[in-house]
């Protein structure tokens, strides 16, 4: 006489992998909120940079850099727009693509301003802000190349 192995219904592995998805949910809500959400932004991380201007809408801090949410043709058309209006003196290089990166460079035009250059950049489908500030190589001549 053969006898056939018991294989478990398709009803009874539904019901299990079920009980399985819950239970699993249950542990994570069960845990702190702070215990499953992204982890927070290191208190060694260096804090922005001064920006002469307003920034475009929906830029944030983040990873030592800023992230702008608009595209790089609108955030260069809002960062032209405050340059101009805050009456800064500046040349604007760009957009031009290098390696497969966008960019477009602000060059500060006046010695005496705080920052040298901004250098809006889009690779990746994200859009980054740099700034680059005007060091004085007298009194910090550890900064100097």
């Amino acid at each position: 006489m053969h006898h056939q192995a018991h294989l478990p219904r398709k009803s009874s592995v539904a019901a299990s992998l079920v009980l399985a998805l819950t239970l699993s949910c249950a542990l994570v809500s069960a845990r702190p909120p702070h215990a499953w959400s992204a982890p927070a932004a290191s208190s060694t991380e260096a804090p922005p940079p001064a920006v002469p201007v307003r920034l475009p809408p929906g830029t944030r801090w983040t990873h030592g850099r800023f992230l702008v949410t608009r595209g790089l043709a609108e955030a260069t058309r809002a960062l032209e727009r405050e340059l101009t209006r805050a009456g800064a003196t500046f040349r604007r290089v760009g957009p031009y693509r290098v390696r497969g990166v966008e960019v477009t460079r602000f060059l500060s035009l006046d010695a005496r301003s705080p920052w040298l250059a901004l250098h809006l950049s889009r690779a990746g489908g994200r859009t980054h802000l740099d700034v680059v500030p005007r060091t004085n190589p007298l009194t910090n001549p550890s900064e100097t190349r």
